[in-house]
């Protein structure tokens, strides 16, 4: 049921994708938006059947339709970008502050952040070469989602099901999360290799007057 309705309302992460500007300031691309909702989407089909479980169990607190209740946890998921877009636009630059006696900086080129899909190690975007599900599949690996997960994730529509049953019948292992994962992981180690478990360097200066 939650793979049925992940398609029929899979159209609304462009809906509020749509409403967000900017978005280049949190080195995003329009497709990292999408995908973004997407999953917020999926992960909020979950929890609204948790919820729905609990009210026929319980035989009170009906959740709203289903419809509003995406809409809803899709426009948290819109002010929680415009939040970070604005912080963005008013960060300042350390070295124009003016006075500055002491300055501290590492060179820190790592960066995991959750709400913008960004896994950066050692300067190297861990989703660097995916694209589509391919790039959803192995986020939601990162953040930890098993294995079970992903599969319906990754064969969430009738189209994609009836393609896997058509390569088994035919013989063949079809392609999964799994592979996917094997793959990029794979990829990320021959071409990076030690420099994914660099240590940081740190660097501190100090402006000495008389």
């Amino acid at each position: 049921m939650s793979e049925i309705l992940y398609d029929r309302y899979e159209y609304l992460a462009a809906k509020h994708a749509s409403k967000i500007f900017a978005y280049e300031e949190l080195s995003f691309e329009y497709d990292d938006l999408l995908q973004e909702f997407r999953i917020k989407i999926f992960l909020s089909i979950k929890a609204y059947g948790r919820r729905w479980r609990q009210y026929r169990k319980q035989g009170r607190n009906r959740p709203m339709h289903i419809k509003f209740y995406l809409e809803a946890a899709c426009s948290n998921k819109v002010r929680d970008f415009i939040k970070l877009i604005s912080r963005e636009n008013y960060k300042a630059r350390i070295d124009g502050i003016d006075g500055l006696e002491y300055d501290f900086g590492v060179i820190q080129d790592s960066e995991i952040d959750l709400s913008r899909n960004r896994f950066i190690v050692n300067g190297i975007d861990l989703l660097e070469g995916l694209t589509g599900k391919e790039r959803m599949i192995f986020s939601l690996y990162l953040r930890g989602y098993n294995r079970n997960f992903l599969s319906k994730v990754y064969y969430s529509k009738k189209s994609e099901k009836e393609a896997r049953q058509a390569v088994r019948d035919s013989g063949d292992e079809p392609f999964t999360p799994q592979d996917i994962i094997d793959m990029q992981k794979s990829i990320l180690i021959k071409k990076y290799g030690a420099d994914l478990i660099q240590a940081n360097n740190v660097y501190v200066s100090h402006k000495i007057g008389d």
